[in-house]
């Protein structure tokens, strides 16, 4: 009897989860259930998270434009810290939102949350292997207010950190000022790229014949220009020569040379 009351306090006031989250509820009270202890930011435990490479901070909105994918990493601060487990959940402020399949993992140690709802996203870990980062992709479609959940479990089971985040998904056509991702600013200017390649190609293309044209035009130029000097050249040269053949005559039968 006393074996089988042992046994069965030791599974239910199991706290940790080393291969899931364990829950899908918003705020501290997911992690508050499971952990206990006391709650703390993920600036107290040297970490931080990033949108393609851009710190966010807790409560304060965050702009990005409405489709492609972003990077969401959480990282340390001091390259020395690391965490076990991880839960990100992504909800609309309106909560009438369908956000499935708008956060995705990217490892192995991350898998979709089973116990999240249509409108909830969640991204858990898979194992409590000690990590230093993890990165999630987040892929909004529609415009909206976004609310971002993140709890980290540190390294024991009473040592958990928990942030909340806002994201403000605006629409692609207007200009964010916050991110200007990579792969967003490549897909939007694809079409110009291509554009100004071709045009390079022709306006090189002008630029050769041009130079050509130009070097042909130059050198004819230069050979009539040349041509008065070498006629007077030649004629002298032949005057030159014709004294050199008479110059054995006697002076009184030379003849002056006539050169037409």
């Amino acid at each position: 009897m006393r074996l089988v009351l042992f046994l069965a306090v030791a599974v239910f006031s199991t706290k940790a989860h080393p291969h899931r989250a364990g829950t899908c509820d918003a705020g501290n009270f997911g992690l508050d259930r499971f952990h206990g202890g006391l709650r703390q930011t993920l600036e107290h435990r040297n970490l931080l998270l990033k949108v393609n490479g851009e710190t966010m901070y807790p409560n304060n909105s965050f702009e990005v434009p409405q489709g492609g994918s972003h990077e969401l990493t959480l990282t340390n601060t001091d390259g020395v810290t690391e965490f076990k487990g991880f839960f990100f959940r992504l909800q609309n402020s309106t909560n009438g939102v369908d956000t499935s399949n708008m956060l995705l993992e990217t490892s192995h140690f991350a898998r979709i949350n089973p116990l999240c709802t249509q409108n909830v996203t969640g991204i858990e870990h898979t194992s409590n292997t000690l990590k230093t980062s993890i990165t999630v992709t987040f892929s909004p479609r529609i415009v909206g207010e976004y609310i971002l959940d993140l709890h980290v479990v540190a390294t024991r089971e009473n040592d958990w950190v928990y942030d909340q985040y806002s994201i403000n998904v605006v629409s692609s056509n207007l200009t964010s000022t916050t991110i200007s991702p990579s792969d967003t600013s490549l897909s939007q200017n694809a079409g110009g790229t291509k554009f100004d390649k071709k045009a390079m190609g022709l306006i090189l293309a002008f630029l050769i014949l041009g130079l050509y044209l130009f070097l042909s035009f130059f050198l004819f130029c230069l050979k009539i220009i040349r041509r008065p000097y070498n006629h007077t050249s030649r004629k002298k040269t032949m005057e030159q020569e014709e004294s050199k053949r008479m110059s054995w005559l006697p002076a009184e039968i030379q003849l002056t040379p006539l050169i037409v």
